[in-house]
């Protein structure tokens, strides 16, 4: 599979077991709202760790562990389609968790 980068990668360091304020989707390059994003964390500074992604829409709740998409630290990621969402909101199962969240031009199946 080839993974397309689309726009500028944003991310953060993350408090234990605290849901984010709702954080826009980062646009694709284009401006357009992207389809597909890319969900990785590189690993908590501290031991533990794994976050938690909710996708919504303005006026969404908090992120909790059991509403959201869990994403393994130290492992490959994952591509979640987003399509119709313009938010999203994280929480870390440490503290100092890193992600990273990709907007994605693109996935070729096979590539």
């Amino acid at each position: 599979m080839v993974i397309q980068p689309g726009g500028a990668s944003v991310g953060a360091a993350l408090g234990d077991a605290l849901s984010t304020a709702e954080i826009a989707i980062p646009p694709l390059s284009n401006g357009s709202n992207p389809k597909w994003v890319h969900v990785s964390t590189p690993g908590p500074a501290s031991a533990g760790g794994g976050v938690w992604i909710f996708f919504g829409i303005t006026g969404m709740g908090a992120a909790t562990k059991v509403n959201g998409i869990g994403v393994c630290s130290w492992g490959p990621g994952i591509i979640i389609n987003v399509a119709g969402h313009t938010h999203y909101r994280i929480i870390a199962d440490a503290a100092n968790t890193d992600y990273s969240l990709t907007p994605l031009a693109g996935i070729v199946a096979g590539g």
